[in-house]
Formats: structure tokens, sequence, C-alpha cells
């Protein structure tokens, strides 16, 4: 399974939840292997100039393209006899033409969020990411001198990628055109990533055969958990424990929807309401 979403939508939060049960086997952010997408299209990852779009309509054949198979075949495989794999990792959404290439009967999962709080996570993830290699390093060593080098490699590979942008910091992959979004003013720019991003989720989605999607809402998410990780469990063909069930929930964070209020002044809210509303995502009232 492969989850779809923009980054700060809760796919961490999900694959959190999703690696508690014992059929299914979730790479993502927790485990450290969403970066390892980049490695099927290297050179388009290290250019600073370029953006990470893969044309449903232009892979490539022959040998490269039988590597890349072979690639991801290697990366994301189980570590147990008839466990699911599930990649939860806000990189997948540019890279699905090479896994429709590469696992043809997958099933994806549209995870979404108000888009307000999602920009709203936006900001305060582009502020963490500005930090110093040395700051980075001090942070992150706190889970081990390893870890602490690993997440400084990252830290660079993405500042690299995101050196165009005017203002420190980075969020994930760079969907179309945003080397000319880019100059956009900081909040213009966050309204128009999450417009883009989620505009490339539905191309992808449009290319799916009927009944391999499943939607899931955040909201839903936090505020009805048990039916919503039913039904979700129910998609992938796997049975929920009652033990399962009662540890996933108390992971639930009830104040994380709405954040948008207390994140932005009302200038700031009213100012990303009609950057969303420029870029073609309409808001409902408060």
């Amino acid at each position: 399974m492969v989850v779809l979403s923009t980054p700060r939508a809760g796919s961490t939060w999900l694959s959190r939840v999703l690696r508690a049960h014992p059929q299914l086997d979730v790479h993502g952010q927790l485990t450290n292997d969403n970066h390892k997408l980049y490695l099927a299209t290297p050179l388009r990852a290290l250019n600073p100039f370029g953006d990470d779009y893969v044309e449903f309509d232009r892979l490539s054949s022959g040998v490269s393209r039988a590597l890349r198979t072979r690639l991801l075949h290697a990366l994301y495989r189980s570590n147990g006899d008839g466990r699911t794999v599930v990649l939860a990792t806000p990189s997948t959404s540019v890279f699905v033409p090479l896994f429709l290439d590469a696992f043809p009967e997958a099933r994806y999962v549209h995870l979404h969020r108000n888009p307000l709080d999602v920009v709203a996570s936006f900001r305060g993830f582009m502020a963490k990411n500005a930090e110093g290699f040395r700051d980075r390093f001090r942070t992150r060593s706190r889970h081990g001198r390893v870890e602490g080098a690993r997440s400084v490699a990252v830290h660079g590979f993405h500042t690299l990628r995101w050196s165009r942008l005017p203002y420190p910091g980075y969020l994930a992959t760079r969907p179309r055109g945003f080397q000319e979004a880019s100059h956009l003013p900081e909040l213009d720019f966050l309204c128009w990533y999450y417009a883009e991003y989620e505009r490339e989720i539905a191309t992808a989605l449009a290319h799916l055969p009927p009944g391999r999607c499943h939607e899931v809402r955040y909201e839903e998410l936090v505020h009805d958990f048990e039916p919503t990780v039913r039904a979700l469990l129910a998609f992938l063909g796997v049975e929920p424990t009652a033990r399962f069930i009662e540890e996933t929930a108390r992971t639930v964070r009830p104040d994380a929807v709405g954040k948008y209020r207390t994140s932005f002044s009302e200038q700031e809210l009213d100012e990303v309401r009609r950057g969303l509303a420029r870029h073609g995502v309409e808001v409902g009232a408060p």
C-alpha cells in the first residue's frame, strides 16, 4: 500500500498507527526509508534547478527501467511472510508512475487534512529546517551519533535541493513548477505548494484502476478514530485486534485539529485564505 499526502497531513502519525499492526510492514519517516525514494531519480533529485515530478508517459525503457524496478523491489520488500508492505511518506506522490510500473497491484490511500492546518504546519516545519548543521547534529545526536550524522546528511541534501528558495528551510519533494513558484512571498508560496501537491496527487489517483484507492481525512482519524482505522484496515485486507485499537487510540491528539487558529494572526489567516483561493483551493468559512 502507498499513502499519498502532502507533507504535514498526518502521514507520520498514520504510519506509527499502522506499524503497531503485526501484519503490516511500514516504511517511511519513522524508519528513515523515505529518502531512499530519491535514489530512483538521483540526477533529478540532486539538481537544485529542477523539480521531482515524474511524467506518466515518459518512463524510460530498457536497462534503466529494469534497474529502477529492481531498486524499488529491494528497498520496499516485506520483512516477513504474509506481511503487507506499506509506504507512508509524503515523498511518494511524485513517484507514482514508478510504483505503477514496479508494483502494478499496489493499493493507494489518499490522506488529506484541512489546508489551513497544513499551511500553518508548513511554516513551522520550514522554520525548524532553517537550523544550521551544528544545531541539527546536536539535536539529533541525542538518539546516537550515527542518527545525528544521518540527519545532518539528509539536512544537507534537502538544503541543496531547496537552495533556490529566497528564504531558508525546506519541506519535501518539489512539485512541477517549483522553480517559478519559489519567487512568491513565503505564505503565498506555501499556499501554492499545498495546492500543487494535491493536484499531483489527483493526477496520480486518476491513473489508478477503480477500487484501488481509499480516502482518509485527518480530521476523521482524530474525531472518529476506531471506525476510520477499521475501514482503512478492511481496505488493506487485515483485521484489527482489540489490543491494536486500544493501543493506537491512545496516540490521538484532539488538539491537533484547528491549530491554524493560534498559528496565524487574523491578517495572516486572511492572506492564507486568499492565497489558497488564488491557487485553486477554496476553504470554507471558519
